[in-house]
């Protein structure tokens, strides 16, 4: 997963949360527009794909300095390789504006930042049940059926 987020109080906030609550989860974290478009375009101190693989779920903060959130999520969906991966929006703005700019640049889930660190938590566990474990990514399509699973 890769979080996009300036605040370095929210990266700790979320890093701490996400720890906490799903511990066995890769994270890499970046501060800003720029180091995002960067790290995915593996660019720079970015190349290695070993250290820092593309990710398979993307956390986006819209107001950061550089490009944008929005900036990112526009370049991110004109990506074919990037176009199935979730991009989950974690913004402070409850501007009706940001909210429809998000989901019409392609953004799969708009979520407010709570303000208090327990808020933060709920929203981490609720998102994490749902991106990790209820929601079927576009990876999981190739696997075999389980022999106590049906076929369509």
């Amino acid at each position: 997963m890769l979080v996009i987020e300036d605040d370095e109080n929210d990266a700790i906030l979320l890093r701490q949360a996400f720890d906490t609550l799903t511990g066995e989860i890769c994270m890499e974290f970046v501060r800003d527009g720029q180091q995002a478009l960067a790290y995915l375009k593996g660019t720079g101190q970015f190349a290695d794909r070993t250290l820092y693989p593309v990710p398979n779920l993307i956390v986006l903060d819209l107001k950061m300095p550089g490009p944008s959130g929005f900036d990112v999520l526009r370049w991110l969906r004109a990506q074919p390789a990037y176009l199935r991966v979730p991009v989950i929006v974690l913004s402070g703005s409850t501007w009706p504006g940001d909210i429809e700019e998000a989901y019409r640049l392609g953004a799969n889930s708009y979520l407010v930042k709570p303000a208090r660190r327990s808020e933060l938590e709920e929203v981490v566990q609720l998102a994490s049940t749902f991106w990790f474990q209820m929601n079927l990514g576009a990876s999981q399509t190739t696997r075999q059926p389980l022999p106590t699973e049906k076929r369509p």
